[in-house]
């Protein structure tokens, strides 16, 4: 779906989405960090690719940045992939090795089952920085059934876990039964897939999932990804088998 591209790691350096993995060494870590209040933002594991950063990738990047830099980053998908056996944990890297200030940040809407609350946390490399970011934060950003729901699933790891275990089988299956209709489907350490849709025009075929009450994302719109790439995330064994009918039906025959 990404032509020329790997989806093991992408950054976001201001603007620019730069790649900091074997290609790229040194420059892609700090080609766009430069002059005054740079933020770096680094999403991983990946929306909408799916994809992790490696954990020598994630080291070089800490090591590259500049004290003035502001490094944040997304963890909503963590659980899964420490459920996969990946081996990063960029809040415990950042902890022990990052020099810089930085945010780290994590959701209750993907491992917990609780994206309804629109809830989510982050941790904050120093107490002065925390409370920089409290005096900007909205009057009501986080009602309290949303909070009291957040406190009792913390408590909760057997259950996060089996949720998160659920959501991967769903995942794997659904990804061969797109690959076994043509589709190509990358590898993904989350709860979605991105897939490409060889048959039709994406837009059409977005169209009649959506008249049968299966929503898919179009993915073309964003810099370097393919027009036919479609972002799907996975939902419950019933859902998933009935949006499996649907696009079967979509295929030529």
């Amino acid at each position: 779906c990404i032509p020329g591209r790997k989806h093991d790691c992408d950054a976001l350096l201001r603007t620019a989405l730069a790649e900091v993995d074997e290609a790229t060494g040194q420059e892609g870590q700090t080609r766009y960090v430069d002059g005054e209040g740079v933020v770096v933002c680094l999403s991983t594991i990946n929306n909408p690719t799916g994809g992790a950063v490696a954990k020598d990738a994630f080291m070089r990047l800490l090591k590259g940045l500049p004290s003035r830099a502001l490094l944040v980053v997304d963890e909503a998908y963590f659980e899964f992939g420490r459920e996969q056996g990946l081996d990063l944990n960029g809040l415990e890297l950042l902890q022990r090795y990052c020099t810089c200030p930085w945010i780290c940040l994590r959701t209750f809407a993907k491992a917990y089952s609780f994206a309804g609350a629109r809830i989510g946390y982050a941790i904050f490399s120093t107490p002065t920085l925390a409370s920089a970011m409290f005096k900007v934060k909205g009057v009501f950003p986080v009602n309290t059934l949303a909070q009291v729901g957040a406190v009792a699933l913390m408590k909760e790891e057997d259950y996060m876990r089996a949720c998160v275990r659920r959501i991967i089988s769903e995942r794997n299956k659904m990804a061969q039964e797109l690959e076994s209709l043509g589709c190509t489907v990358l590898p993904s350490y989350a709860n979605f897939l991105m897939f490409s849709w060889p048959h039709s025009g994406v837009q059409e075929f977005w169209e009649a999932l959506r008249l049968q009450g299966v929503l898919v994302t179009p993915m073309g719109t964003i810099a370097g990804v393919a027009d036919n790439a479609i972002r799907m995330t996975m939902c419950t064994e019933e859902a998933n088998a009935e949006a499996l009918r649907v696009i079967r039906e979509l295929v030529p025959r």
